[in-house]
Protein backbone atom coordinates (compact mmCIF):
# COMPACT_ATOMS: atom_id res chain seq x y z
CA UNK A 1 0.00 0.00 0.00
CA UNK A 2 1.71 3.21 -0.88
CA UNK A 3 0.90 6.47 1.26
CA UNK A 4 -0.23 9.25 -0.88
CA UNK A 5 2.30 11.27 -0.16
CA UNK A 6 5.11 11.34 -3.19
CA UNK A 7 8.44 13.40 -3.25
CA UNK A 8 9.74 14.25 -7.09
CA UNK A 9 12.98 14.99 -8.01
CA UNK A 10 13.86 15.58 -11.16
CA UNK A 11 17.15 13.77 -11.58
CA UNK A 12 16.71 11.13 -14.11
CA UNK A 13 13.31 10.63 -13.49
CA UNK A 14 14.36 9.77 -9.90
CA UNK A 15 10.96 8.90 -8.06
CA UNK A 16 11.00 7.98 -4.51
CA UNK A 17 7.42 7.24 -2.97
CA UNK A 18 6.77 6.94 1.19
CA UNK A 19 5.75 3.41 1.61
CA UNK A 20 2.68 3.53 4.61
CA UNK A 21 3.14 2.15 7.69
CA UNK A 22 6.38 3.55 8.28
CA UNK A 23 8.09 1.29 5.45
CA UNK A 24 11.71 2.88 3.96
CA UNK A 25 11.63 5.53 0.92
CA UNK A 26 12.08 3.16 -2.33
CA UNK A 27 14.53 4.79 -5.06
CA UNK A 28 14.23 3.83 -8.91
CA UNK A 29 16.51 5.37 -11.31
CA UNK A 30 16.10 5.20 -14.62
CA UNK A 31 19.07 2.26 -15.61
CA UNK A 32 21.38 2.64 -12.21
CA UNK A 33 20.55 2.48 -8.69
CA UNK A 34 24.23 3.41 -7.92
CA UNK A 35 23.39 7.14 -6.39
CA UNK A 36 20.20 5.85 -4.10
CA UNK A 37 22.13 6.40 -0.74
CA UNK A 38 23.15 9.75 -2.12
CA UNK A 39 19.66 10.82 -2.72
CA UNK A 40 18.02 8.93 0.51
CA UNK A 41 20.81 11.22 2.39
CA UNK A 42 19.24 14.45 0.44
CA UNK A 43 16.04 13.90 1.32
CA UNK A 44 16.38 13.43 5.01
CA UNK A 45 18.09 16.70 4.76
CA UNK A 46 15.42 18.38 3.17
CA UNK A 47 12.45 17.35 5.59
CA UNK A 48 14.73 18.44 8.21
CA UNK A 49 15.20 21.18 6.85
CA UNK A 50 11.51 21.59 6.14
CA UNK A 51 10.84 20.88 10.00
CA UNK A 52 13.46 23.63 11.11
CA UNK A 53 11.84 25.67 9.27
CA UNK A 54 8.51 25.28 10.25
CA UNK A 55 9.44 25.78 13.42
CA UNK A 56 10.87 28.92 12.82
CA UNK A 57 7.91 30.33 10.89
CA UNK A 58 6.06 28.93 14.43
CA UNK A 59 8.04 30.91 16.24
CA UNK A 60 7.94 34.28 14.09
CA UNK A 61 4.37 33.75 14.35
CA UNK A 62 4.40 33.92 18.03
CA UNK A 63 6.49 36.98 18.11
CA UNK A 64 4.68 38.82 15.83
CA UNK A 65 1.43 38.13 17.27
CA UNK A 66 2.75 39.31 20.98
CA UNK A 67 3.82 42.25 19.46
CA UNK A 68 0.30 42.99 17.94
CA UNK A 69 -1.22 42.06 21.19
CA UNK A 70 1.48 44.63 22.84
CA UNK A 71 0.52 46.88 20.55
CA UNK A 72 -3.32 46.52 20.32
CA UNK A 73 -2.91 47.45 24.42
CA UNK A 74 -0.76 50.36 24.37
CA UNK A 75 -3.49 51.87 22.32
CA UNK A 76 -6.54 50.35 24.17
CA UNK A 77 -8.17 47.89 22.38
CA UNK A 78 -7.71 45.25 24.87
CA UNK A 79 -10.49 43.01 23.07
CA UNK A 80 -8.00 43.05 19.88
CA UNK A 81 -4.85 41.93 22.09
CA UNK A 82 -6.85 39.24 23.36
CA UNK A 83 -7.74 37.93 19.93
CA UNK A 84 -3.76 38.13 18.76
CA UNK A 85 -2.85 35.88 22.31
CA UNK A 86 -5.56 33.52 22.10
CA UNK A 87 -4.00 31.35 19.09
CA UNK A 88 -0.78 31.21 21.97
CA UNK A 89 -3.22 30.34 25.07
CA UNK A 90 -4.21 27.52 22.81
CA UNK A 91 -1.05 26.13 21.84
CA UNK A 92 0.62 26.95 24.98
CA UNK A 93 -1.59 28.14 28.05
CA UNK A 94 1.40 28.78 30.33
CA UNK A 95 2.89 31.14 28.10
CA UNK A 96 4.53 32.89 30.16
CA UNK A 97 4.48 36.66 28.13
CA UNK A 98 0.82 35.87 26.46
CA UNK A 99 -0.43 34.81 30.03
CA UNK A 100 0.95 37.75 31.78
CA UNK A 101 -0.77 40.34 28.74
CA UNK A 102 -3.59 38.85 28.36
CA UNK A 103 -4.31 39.62 31.89
CA UNK A 104 -3.39 43.78 31.34
CA UNK A 105 -6.23 43.37 28.56
CA UNK A 106 -8.78 41.84 31.13
CA UNK A 107 -7.45 44.64 33.58
CA UNK A 108 -8.24 47.33 30.70
CA UNK A 109 -11.59 46.02 29.93
CA UNK A 110 -12.40 46.00 33.81
CA UNK A 111 -13.05 42.14 34.43
CA UNK A 112 -10.76 42.01 37.57
CA UNK A 113 -11.23 38.64 38.32
CA UNK A 114 -9.72 37.15 35.18
CA UNK A 115 -7.10 39.52 35.37
CA UNK A 116 -6.06 38.49 38.91
CA UNK A 117 -6.61 34.73 37.37
CA UNK A 118 -3.87 35.01 34.43
CA UNK A 119 -1.69 37.57 36.63
CA UNK A 120 -1.61 34.72 39.55
CA UNK A 121 -0.73 32.37 36.73
CA UNK A 122 2.34 33.85 35.45
CA UNK A 123 5.09 31.02 36.11
CA UNK A 124 8.58 31.94 34.29
CA UNK A 125 12.51 31.58 35.04
CA UNK A 126 12.16 35.61 34.50
CA UNK A 127 11.72 36.48 37.93
CA UNK A 128 11.55 40.69 37.11
CA UNK A 129 8.02 39.11 34.84
CA UNK A 130 6.18 36.96 37.93
CA UNK A 131 7.20 40.42 40.51
CA UNK A 132 5.25 42.37 37.91
CA UNK A 133 2.48 40.05 37.58
CA UNK A 134 2.08 39.74 41.94
CA UNK A 135 2.64 43.78 41.95
CA UNK A 136 -0.17 44.55 39.51
CA UNK A 137 -2.12 41.17 41.49
CA UNK A 138 -1.36 43.30 44.65
CA UNK A 139 -2.85 46.92 43.33
CA UNK A 140 -5.81 45.09 41.33
CA UNK A 141 -6.96 43.76 44.82
CA UNK A 142 -6.69 47.00 46.83
CA UNK A 143 -7.77 49.69 44.20
CA UNK A 144 -10.48 47.34 42.32
CA UNK A 145 -11.85 44.83 44.47
CA UNK A 146 -11.09 46.29 48.61
CA UNK A 147 -9.37 43.02 49.58
CA UNK A 148 -6.74 44.48 51.92
CA UNK A 149 -5.72 40.73 52.96
CA UNK A 150 -5.15 39.10 49.49
CA UNK A 151 -3.49 42.72 48.59
CA UNK A 152 -1.30 42.33 51.50
CA UNK A 153 -0.95 38.54 50.35
CA UNK A 154 0.23 39.61 46.91
CA UNK A 155 2.35 42.36 48.30
CA UNK A 156 4.53 39.94 50.04
CA UNK A 157 4.81 37.70 47.22
CA UNK A 158 6.07 40.28 45.18
CA UNK A 159 8.69 41.75 48.22
CA UNK A 160 10.01 37.92 48.40
CA UNK A 161 11.02 38.07 44.54
CA UNK A 162 12.08 41.57 44.60
CA UNK A 163 13.17 42.38 48.51
CA UNK A 164 14.38 45.98 47.18
CA UNK A 165 12.29 47.40 45.33
CA UNK A 166 10.86 50.54 47.25
CA UNK A 167 7.78 51.34 45.54
CA UNK A 168 6.12 47.28 46.94
CA UNK A 169 7.64 48.06 50.54
CA UNK A 170 5.98 51.18 50.82
CA UNK A 171 2.50 50.24 49.10
CA UNK A 172 2.81 47.28 51.65
CA UNK A 173 3.22 49.10 54.57
CA UNK A 174 0.36 51.50 54.04
CA UNK A 175 -1.94 49.08 53.39
CA UNK A 176 -0.95 47.66 56.47
CA UNK A 177 -1.15 50.66 58.54
CA UNK A 178 -4.30 51.58 57.15
CA UNK A 179 -5.58 48.41 58.49
CA UNK A 180 -4.09 49.07 61.89
CA UNK A 181 -1.29 46.67 61.19
CA UNK A 182 1.07 49.50 62.67
CA UNK A 183 3.94 46.96 64.13
CA UNK A 184 4.47 45.24 60.78
CA UNK A 185 4.92 47.93 58.98
CA UNK A 186 8.20 48.15 60.75
CA UNK A 187 10.60 46.20 58.46
CA UNK A 188 9.09 47.40 55.60
CA UNK A 189 9.14 51.13 56.17
CA UNK A 190 12.93 50.47 57.36
CA UNK A 191 13.48 48.97 54.23
CA UNK A 192 12.25 52.48 52.61
CA UNK A 193 14.21 54.66 54.78
CA UNK A 194 17.56 52.43 54.14
CA UNK A 195 16.93 52.95 50.88
CA UNK A 196 17.51 57.17 51.05
CA UNK A 197 13.99 57.40 49.71
CA UNK A 198 11.71 57.83 52.42
CA UNK A 199 9.52 60.83 52.46
CA UNK A 200 7.88 62.93 55.70
CA UNK A 201 4.81 60.81 55.52
CA UNK A 202 6.43 57.14 55.87
CA UNK A 203 9.60 58.97 58.36
CA UNK A 204 6.45 60.14 60.46
CA UNK A 205 4.44 56.52 60.45
CA UNK A 206 7.95 54.55 61.72
CA UNK A 207 8.35 57.43 64.31
CA UNK A 208 5.12 57.06 65.94
CA UNK A 209 4.14 53.86 65.64
CA UNK A 210 1.60 53.94 68.55
CA UNK A 211 -0.58 56.56 66.57
CA UNK A 212 -3.31 54.71 64.39
CA UNK A 213 -3.48 55.90 61.00
CA UNK A 214 -7.24 56.65 59.70
CA UNK A 215 -8.35 56.88 56.38
CA UNK A 216 -12.13 56.60 56.45
CA UNK A 217 -13.19 57.01 52.90
CA UNK A 218 -10.47 54.15 52.05
CA UNK A 219 -12.16 51.86 54.41
CA UNK A 220 -15.13 53.18 53.55
CA UNK A 221 -15.10 52.41 49.70
CA UNK A 222 -13.47 48.74 50.88
CA UNK A 223 -16.12 47.73 52.77
CA UNK A 224 -18.42 48.80 50.02
CA UNK A 225 -16.51 45.67 48.07
CA UNK A 226 -15.38 43.30 50.16
CA UNK A 227 -17.56 43.68 53.53
CA UNK A 228 -15.77 40.73 54.55
CA UNK A 229 -12.33 41.19 54.23
CA UNK A 230 -10.25 40.94 57.39
CA UNK A 231 -7.89 43.70 57.23
CA UNK A 232 -10.70 45.91 56.11
CA UNK A 233 -12.62 44.92 59.39
CA UNK A 234 -9.57 45.11 61.64
CA UNK A 235 -9.14 48.86 59.87
CA UNK A 236 -12.64 50.05 61.05
CA UNK A 237 -12.09 48.47 64.48
CA UNK A 238 -9.10 50.66 64.75
CA UNK A 239 -10.52 53.53 63.61
CA UNK A 240 -13.98 53.57 66.11
CA UNK A 241 -11.12 52.51 68.76
CA UNK A 242 -9.62 55.75 68.06
CA UNK A 243 -13.12 57.85 68.72
CA UNK A 244 -13.53 55.77 71.90
CA UNK A 245 -16.81 53.82 69.83
CA UNK A 246 -16.00 50.79 71.63
CA UNK A 247 -19.32 48.80 70.78
CA UNK A 248 -18.67 49.22 67.20
CA UNK A 249 -14.98 48.20 67.81
CA UNK A 250 -15.77 45.01 68.95
CA UNK A 251 -17.69 43.86 66.43
CA UNK A 252 -15.90 44.91 63.79
CA UNK A 253 -12.29 43.47 65.28
CA UNK A 254 -14.29 39.94 66.16
CA UNK A 255 -15.35 40.17 62.51
CA UNK A 256 -12.03 40.64 61.67
CA UNK A 257 -10.81 37.16 63.22
CA UNK A 258 -13.99 35.50 62.45
CA UNK A 259 -13.08 36.34 58.58
CA UNK A 260 -9.60 35.42 59.16
CA UNK A 261 -7.32 37.49 60.02
CA UNK A 262 -4.86 36.17 62.84
CA UNK A 263 -2.24 38.66 62.88
CA UNK A 264 -0.56 39.86 65.98
CA UNK A 265 -2.08 43.54 65.09
CA UNK A 266 -5.71 42.02 65.44
CA UNK A 267 -5.00 40.26 68.59
CA UNK A 268 -3.62 43.36 70.03
CA UNK A 269 -6.13 45.55 69.36
CA UNK A 270 -9.01 42.87 70.43
CA UNK A 271 -7.36 43.04 73.78
CA UNK A 272 -6.62 46.82 73.91
CA UNK A 273 -11.15 46.67 73.29
CA UNK A 274 -11.35 44.26 76.35
CA UNK A 275 -8.89 46.68 78.54
CA UNK A 276 -11.06 50.01 77.96
CA UNK A 277 -14.57 48.36 78.18
CA UNK A 278 -12.95 46.49 81.46
CA UNK A 279 -14.72 43.38 79.83
CA UNK A 280 -12.65 41.43 82.46
CA UNK A 281 -14.62 37.81 81.40
CA UNK A 282 -13.55 38.45 77.80
CA UNK A 283 -9.75 38.01 78.51
CA UNK A 284 -8.81 34.71 79.46
CA UNK A 285 -10.64 33.68 76.42
CA UNK A 286 -8.80 36.28 74.65
CA UNK A 287 -5.62 35.18 76.10
CA UNK A 288 -6.57 31.30 75.53
CA UNK A 289 -7.07 32.06 71.71
CA UNK A 290 -4.36 33.47 70.88
CA UNK A 291 -1.47 31.54 68.69
CA UNK A 292 1.81 31.23 70.16
CA UNK A 293 1.37 32.47 73.27
CA UNK A 294 5.43 31.89 74.24
CA UNK A 295 6.35 33.32 70.70
CA UNK A 296 4.06 36.67 70.96
CA UNK A 297 6.32 39.28 68.65
CA UNK A 298 4.32 42.39 68.90
CA UNK A 299 4.49 44.11 72.06
CA UNK A 300 0.59 45.67 72.17
CA UNK A 301 -0.45 42.33 73.30
CA UNK A 302 2.22 42.49 76.12
CA UNK A 303 1.02 45.72 77.39
CA UNK A 304 -2.77 44.61 77.10
CA UNK A 305 -1.56 41.29 79.32
CA UNK A 306 0.35 43.80 81.89
CA UNK A 307 -2.50 46.32 82.21
CA UNK A 308 -5.43 42.98 82.84
CA UNK A 309 -2.69 41.78 85.61
CA UNK A 310 -2.40 45.26 87.30
CA UNK A 311 -6.33 45.62 87.33
CA UNK A 312 -6.14 41.70 88.86
CA UNK A 313 -3.50 43.20 91.77
CA UNK A 314 -0.86 40.70 90.25
CA UNK A 315 1.94 43.11 90.14
CA UNK A 316 4.56 40.45 89.54
CA UNK A 317 3.11 39.61 86.35
CA UNK A 318 2.17 42.63 85.27
CA UNK A 319 6.07 43.78 85.67
CA UNK A 320 6.62 40.95 83.94
CA UNK A 321 4.63 41.87 80.79
CA UNK A 322 5.84 44.81 80.85
CA UNK A 323 9.35 43.95 80.26
CA UNK A 324 8.37 41.63 77.81
CA UNK A 325 7.05 44.42 75.86
CA UNK A 326 9.65 46.60 76.44
CA UNK A 327 12.37 43.77 75.24
CA UNK A 328 10.23 43.51 71.68
CA UNK A 329 10.33 47.41 71.50
CA UNK A 330 12.26 49.66 74.25
CA UNK A 331 10.47 52.81 72.89
CA UNK A 332 7.53 51.74 73.43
Amino acid sequence: MVSPLVFSFNRDSIAIRWMSFGAKPTLRQGGSCGRQSTVTWSVTVCLLLSVVLLAGCRKVSTEMRLNQAREAIVDGHAKTALERLAPILESDPDHPQAVYMAAEAHQQLNEFDQALEHFLRVSSADSSLVFQARLAAARIYQDELGRFHEAMKAYQQAIEINPHHVIARSDLAMVMAVSGLRWETVPHLLAVVRSGKADLRQLSALANLSVVITAPDTLRQAQQKSPEDPLVCLGLGAEFMVNCDYPNARESLLKAVKFGSQMWGTHAMLGNCWIETQDWEQLPLWWKNLPEQEQIPVPGVWVNAARWAEAAGDEPGAIRCYFEALDRDPTH
